[in-house]
């Protein structure tokens, strides 16, 4: 684990285990609840895609959620907001199994969404605060390649759920991990950057104006881009994982959470062996071999889904897929705040809102156009990848030279 500066503190074991799960907030609730997907669509009576859409809202509200909660903890500090936004986040959680159509369904999630904004954000400003940038990307990879283990277990603990209860029991699940993560941050993480003064509102409308200095500046943007096109890709497959695996592949629905939980392990190989390299190979040229694979498995993922879909080729790229995914986002969340350390929060914001955007995209795109195969996915990741390595080449390749 890296060290922090010598006049700084350091977190403890048990504030990373809280910091961990504070970061996978986002995850655990998406993650959870994806076995459950085709009992809900029997349960609202509705159709597979207004069920995706439940994913959407939610990360609709966790792009509003940024640019709320990075500004206000520059302004009131980290810990009152994050505590906040967990109350929010167990109200909203509460809501989801007690709903009875798919609208309201709609709405809760968007307010779960709004909430669980402030975990990743506030926990990777937190990091920001006490870590420089090569020590910053370091520990968010050992944070990743932890954290990962939530995304691995989420669907198996979903689909154990589904097997004994009904698909509410998810919320129910997640409403009592919002409370113990609340009690956990209360009692045990210290404030990292204290209240700077000023008017909250100037603070969020001040971000509106910073985004453009932020975007302006080519290394950020390009960090953006390369975050987004990972991030996109993992979320594109996570919005029809279900229906591709129970649905257009025939796999029983109690053995789903341990599909997705190999596709997962990609994330946390990928994520351990960057927390090891990082010292030794630039960000940059991580970002650039993480980019060519991506390009790669869409290109390979498109050509051979036509004749050969199958379960084994599947796993298979996505496991790849999400190993872009550990090998990109620790290193770009941690190198684009780093340019912006005295406005770590609102540069996280930033940050997040066009990641989770990006995501929220392709997802719906994924979910509305399927079919019940994945020629749309396989665009989705084909152009991400392109994209990815287009960006990489414009903004970072001088710096490997």
């Amino acid at each position: 684990m890296p060290t922090t500066s010598s006049h700084k503190p350091k977190f403890s074991t048990l504030q990373i285990i809280v910091l961990i799960a504070t970061v996978a907030l986002s995850a655990i609730s998406t993650d959870l609840y994806l076995s459950g997907f085709m009992d809900m669509t029997r349960s609202f009576a509705t159709t597979e895609s207004q069920v995706q859409l439940t994913l959407t809202f939610f990360m609709l509200g966790f792009v509003g959620g940024q640019i709320i909660s990075g500004p206000l903890s520059d302004h009131y500090g980290r810990l009152p907001i994050l505590k906040l936004s967990i109350i929010f986040y167990i109200a909203a959680s509460i809501a989801c199994f007690l709903v009875a159509s798919i609208e309201m369904m709609w709405l809760a999630r968007l307010i779960q969404g709004l909430a669980a904004a402030a975990g990743p954000v506030l926990g990777r400003a937190m990091i920001a605060d006490l870590y420089e940038r090569q020590e910053a990307a370091s520990f968010m990879s050992h944070i990743a390649s932890a954290m990962a283990i939530v995304p691995a277990l989420a669907p198996i603990v979903g689909s154990i759920l589904l097997h004994w209860f009904a698909w509410q029991s998810h919320f129910i699940a997640l409403s009592i991990f919002g409370i113990t993560l609340l009690l956990a941050v209360h009692f045990m993480m210290f404030e990292t950057a204290p209240s700077k003064g000023g008017h909250a509102l100037t603070k969020i409308k001040s971000l509106f104006g910073s985004s453009f200095s932020f975007l302006k500046h080519k290394q950020f943007l390009g960090y953006v881009i390369l975050a987004s096109c990972a991030f996109g890709s993992m979320f594109a497959y996570i919005s029809v994982a279900s229906y591709l695996v129970t649905d257009a592949l025939g796999i029983d629905k109690t053995y789903f959470g341990y599909t997705f939980a190999f596709n997962v392990f990609g994330l946390f190989l990928a994520a351990s062996i960057n927390a090891r390299i990082i010292k030794h190979i630039r960000i940059e040229r991580i970002l650039g071999v993480a980019m060519g694979i991506l390009f790669s498995i869409g290109t390979i993922f498109l050509i051979f889904q036509f004749d050969y879909l199958s379960l084994p080729l599947l796993l298979a790229c996505m496991f790849f897929v999400f190993g872009v995914g550990g090998m990109t986002m620790s290193n770009t969340q941690a190198a684009a705040i780093s340019l912006f350390r005295a406005q770590a929060g609102s540069a996280s914001a930033i940050f997040g809102l066009i990641q989770t955007g990006s995501a929220a995209l392709t997802g719906t795109l994924a979910g509305y156009f399927y079919v019940g195969t994945a020629l749309p996915l396989a665009i989705i990741i084909g152009f991400c990848g392109t994209l990815g390595l287009l960006t990489w080449w414009i903004c970072f390749s001088d710096s490997n030279r």
